[in-house]
């Protein structure tokens, strides 16, 4: 493939072939790639806080259930 620059940028090309432009820019294609894995982690962080949320949740329930069935018991 052959590449030719375009003027007045450093940071692209165009494919003599297809006609495409491509970024040569390393650091933005870098940049970007932390930006995604930033992005996969703070996902991951907020479906591990869902999931200890729910736990709480269901823990609390257990709880309530089990104060009602003493109360209940207490009252009889």
């Amino acid at each position: 493939m052959k590449y030719l620059r375009v003027k007045n940028r450093n940071d692209i090309v165009r494919d003599s072939q297809s006609g495409a432009i491509l970024s040569v820019d390393r650091m933005a294609y870098e940049h970007r790639l932390r930006q995604i894995k930033l992005s996969e982690q703070k996902k991951q962080e907020e479906h591990q806080r869902e999931v200890e949320l729910n736990t709480l949740k269901e823990e609390l329930h257990s709880l309530q259930q089990l104060v009602h069935e003493v109360l209940k018991k207490d009252s009889d």
